[in-house]
């Protein structure tokens, strides 16, 4: 799944039409700061296992 997402984002990018934005490690953290009450709430929808378990594999991925 990582290979395709990278694969895409490429051709995103050398398409020209879209300008892709890299968060700064500062950035990444408020982002994943930010998204901490979507998660809370997407508990009741998805479940609290399956929300840490994605957290659990992008800390494995270097995603802190």
């Amino acid at each position: 799944m990582r290979c395709w997402l990278i694969s895409a984002g490429l051709q995103i990018k050398q398409s020209g039409k879209t300008t892709i934005y890299a968060l700064n490690a500062k950035e990444k953290s408020e982002w994943r700061k930010a998204l901490l009450p979507v998660q809370k709430e997407m508990q009741g929808r998805i479940g609290k296992d399956l929300i840490n378990a994605v957290n659990k594999e992008s800390a494995t991925l270097g995603y802190k």
